[in-house]
């Protein structure tokens, strides 16, 4: 049992659920969890999915689990259709048909995998916030965007000290706001 998290709105008791074979893609994962839950299943819940490889920021999760976004996507400030980095989504009951729909959408979009099952496919998140602010949220409101040192770790490089000091020292800082030491 997790224990409630203080946020500005009052206290959250997160429900965790780790999809334990996402496959190789992201939005496929989901939309595979989602097929398996009814929107009656989350009707009282802000659904936050958080990617595994990402390195957060407080202030990336704040605005990821604070209520009164009804939808947000947490994107670095280059995301396109080739660059940029998309971290995490959230929404609130409200928006929960919706957003699910626009999954849906979006996985339809998702180019197949024609190799292999094992094969990664980068991006494809991206299809899912494209069409929220095609058909939802226009003028990129749903975005919020993050020029700290809220990163993936996806590359070799990634696991260099040279890239994990500094990273760390950020992180490490950022808890120490926050009260949290390690």
């Amino acid at each position: 049992m997790i224990n409630a998290v203080p946020i500005r709105s009052g206290m959250v008791r997160p429900y965790v659920v780790t999809l334990s074979a996402p496959g190789t893609s992201s939005i496929r994962g989901l939309v595979r969890y989602y097929e398996g839950h009814a929107p009656s299943d989350h009707r009282d819940m802000r659904n936050v999915v958080l990617l595994g490889d990402v390195v957060y920021s407080w202030a990336c999760l704040s605005a990821l689990i604070d209520q009164m976004r009804d939808c947000v996507f947490a994107v670095s400030h280059d995301i396109g259709t080739d660059a940029g980095e998309l971290w995490g989504v959230a929404w609130n009951p409200i928006a929960d048909h919706n957003m699910r729909g626009s999954l849906e959408r979006a996985d339809r979009r998702a180019p197949p995998d024609p190799t292999s099952h094992y094969a990664y496919q980068p991006g494809q998140m991206r299809l899912w916030l494209w069409d929220v602010e095609a058909t939802l949220v226009p003028d990129r409101r749903c975005r919020f965007v993050t020029t700290d040192y809220t990163t993936d770790i996806d590359l070799d490089s990634h696991v260099q000290p040279d890239f994990l000091e500094p990273l760390s020292m950020a992180a490490a800082a950022d808890d120490l706001a926050h009260g949290v030491t390690w």
